[in-house]
């Protein structure tokens, strides 16, 4: 079912996103996505989207450092940092 929406890149993960909007993870490869595609604006807020959520409780540790991690790096190659 989902293969319909899995055109792109940026269609994968925006849906996914779109259908876990409280999970890190497709947040980050979202704004992953978008920045490949020359849309750096939208891409940062996901991906700064994806930071804030990696600091709820309920992510597991593992998770939370990975996606952190990948925050961090993200930045960096933006030549910015958080």
């Amino acid at each position: 079912q989902q293969v319909r929406v899995w055109t792109d890149d940026v269609a994968l993960w925006g849906h996914a996103a779109a259908m876990a909007p409280m999970k890190p993870r497709p947040a980050l490869n979202y704004g992953v996505a978008l920045l490949g595609t020359g849309q750096p604006y939208r891409g940062l807020l996901s991906i700064l989207r994806a930071d804030t959520l990696s600091r709820q409780r309920h992510i597991p540790r593992w998770d939370r450092a990975v996606t952190q991690q990948a925050v961090q790096k993200n930045l960096a190659a933006m030549g910015l940092s958080r």
